[in-house]
């Protein structure tokens, strides 16, 4: 499976948590039936429509950085966080 585009989104550096978190945005739009996932990494995936995004965030696990991120992004139109100084 190989997406139609691929944008790098930003990159956040916690070194409280000896974590670098990249985020981007993938496109795809072929058949869903080709996913694999990677075992032991992967337990499961599930295709939504931006429609359904809101519900899907406010009742599944997701990680709270990319939680914060999409849902910034649902409310603004914009992936960039710009953090107040």
């Amino acid at each position: 499976m190989s997406p139609q585009s691929v944008t790098f989104l930003s990159e956040t550096v916690v070194p409280e948590e000896f974590s670098i978190y990249h985020n981007y945005y993938a496109f795809y739009d072929g058949d869903k039936s080709i996913v694999t996932l990677q075992e032991g990494e992967t337990t499961e995936w599930r295709w939504i429509s931006p429609e359904e995004l809101p519900d899907f965030l406010d009742i599944e696990r997701v990680i709270p950085k990319q939680k914060e991120l999409l849902t910034h992004y649902l409310h603004t139109k914009q992936w960039e966080i710009k953090k107040e100084q």
